[in-house]
């Protein structure tokens, strides 16, 4: 598509609509298609906010559309997002007015830059976040390509190939053995609900024991007893289009599932089988041990037992991947060349509390603790922001403390491939490394290196003690005797690496 078409299209999505091209040359179907998909995959990135409309562009990072899904009330007179900003953080309070709580969650979670930048478009369909003929092109034939197998599944006669592929793609999610397991017998309709029961055996009542209203179907249980209509009324994963589909609990997680390629759609997926286990869990206990459940302890068990789950093959993969062998990472086993202060970082989540903790240790070439600084915030984080986050808020407290030459040190080795390669357009992070990107400049001397966990332990420690504080801590001369035994091991392991 030429320049011209597509600032037309940027302008005024029906431009085309209007004055269709009439050079033969062009298909109007390819040309209508592209300038939609241009429409769709060019986003606002925010800056100061002045220049993004809260209702009509596509801005909300982490998100399919990138829109708000909040109507706009008759009387808000606020229109574009600087009004959302207040001394440079989330103006929470003025958001949870204005918007509902799904969109309030996703703004609240976005990162704003430590610089006063403008807002410009990225295109959402490259990493690079430029738009480029190349990506357009093959962005175009995706959907084309898309459109053609939705219209053969359509048509497709045999269940058992749908059935096939989708086992296929569910065995692969990242769940516990335990809770596939259990997803597959409820979709096989195997689950010991009273129905299945009496429709098996010719004995026993029919009604839940939850409500006592109802017939205890597997619909029944995890949809439509009064307890898991509050679950997912206050759940953090939300699926309002598929209430269509809830009295057939095939069709609604097959719909479910359809979203993995979607945004964070797996980590969705695996949170939605872990909340309906608890339900499972909720409902055996009422029934065995007369428990009544709560649906916010619901809530709070799925999301800690999946980001607990989260956390280890995070861990695990951490372990796998940390093999030193690179040259920036062989660095690591050096200690730190006179006159250059080495500060290690980490972040912590804690599902239960609903908190983030970031620990930050400044050491001096010699080993000795200079500062430490631990920061809690109460949300809901995730992981590669909060450790992206952390390493910012380091460099911060290095240029505020004057210090010229640094190593900053973090065991999140995804963050650092990211920094160390310029690659500041990625996805949900990309303010957060520009940002650093930035910060980096300002010193004489800077680096950002990847350590493994087993050389990080006191800021790692720093970071869960960190989730539990009601007021950040700011150390600097006197520090607990644990952050100091903490801290020496690290100075120990490293100095195990240069011998």
């Amino acid at each position: 598509m030429s320049k011209v078409l597509r600032e037309k299209y940027l302008k005024d999505p029906n431009a085309l609509d209007k004055n269709p091209p009439q050079s033969a040359s062009w298909s109007w179907k390819s040309v209508h298609s592209a300038g939609r998909l241009i429409q769709r995959g060019m986003w606002k990135r925010i800056g100061d906010g002045s220049q993004v409309n809260i209702w009509k562009d596509r801005w909300i990072i982490g998100t399919r559309t990138g829109t708000v899904t909040t109507s706009r009330a008759p009387n808000c007179q606020i229109q574009t997002v600087n009004q959302l900003i207040k001394n440079g953080r989330w103006n929470a309070e003025i958001i949870k007015q204005i918007l509902n709580p799904e969109d309030s969650m996703k703004i609240i979670s976005m990162p704003l830059s430590c610089f006063r930048r403008k807002d410009r478009l990225f295109w959402s369909f490259s990493k690079s976040g430029q738009y480029t003929v190349k990506t357009g092109y093959a962005n175009v034939v995706q959907e084309r390509s898309n459109e053609m197998r939705r219209d053969r599944i359509g048509e497709e006669t045999s269940w058992e190939i749908r059935k096939h592929s989708f086992w296929k793609r569910f065995w692969k999610l990242n769940l516990k053995h335990k809770l596939k397991l259990f997803i597959w017998r409820s979709l096989q309709n195997s689950l010991a609900t009273k129905e299945t029961i009496y429709n098996r055996t010719g004995k026993g009542d029919r009604i839940c024991s939850g409500c006592g209203e109802d017939v205890e179907t597997m619909e029944h249980m995890f949809f439509k007893c009064p307890i898991a209509q509050t679950v997912w009324k206050i759940a953090p994963v939300r699926w309002d289009g598929l209430q269509d589909l809830q009295n057939n609990l095939w069709r609604w997680w097959e719909a479910v599932s359809q979203t993995e390629k979607m945004e964070k759609g797996k980590e969705r997926i695996c949170l939605t089988a872990n909340i309906l286990w608890q339900i499972w869990k909720s409902r055996n206990k009422a029934q065995f041990e007369n428990e009544k459940g709560e649906a916010r302890k619901i809530i709070g068990k799925a999301q800690q037992e999946w980001t607990e789950y989260e956390e280890v093959i995070g861990r695990e993969r951490k372990d796998r991947e940390g093999g030193i062998g690179s040259d920036q990472q062989r660095r690591v086993r050096e200690s730190p060349k006179e006159g250059i202060i080495r500060i290690h970082t980490d972040a912590a989540i804690s599902a239960k509390l609903i908190r983030t903790g970031k620990g930050i240790i400044a050491r001096h070439w010699t080993g000795e603790i200079l500062r430490a600084r631990g920061v809690m915030e109460m949300k809901i984080g995730e992981a590669l922001m909060e450790e992206a986050l952390t390493i910012r808020m380091a460099l911060q407290m290095a240029r505020r403390a004057g210090w010229g030459k640094i190593e900053v040190m973090s065991d999140c080795k995804t963050a650092v491939d990211m920094i160390t390669s310029n690659n500041v357009q990625e996805g949900l992070i990309a303010t957060i490394l520009e940002d650093i990107e930035d910060l980096i400049k300002g010193f004489d001397f800077c680096t950002v290196l990847w350590v493994p966990r087993s050389a990080n332990v006191g800021s790692h420690r720093l970071a869960q003690f960190a989730t539990k504080l009601v007021n950040d801590i700011d150390w600097e001369n006197n520090f607990p005797m644990w952050l100091i035994e903490a801290a020496n091991k690290d100075w120990r392991a490293e100095a195990t690496f240069c011998n």
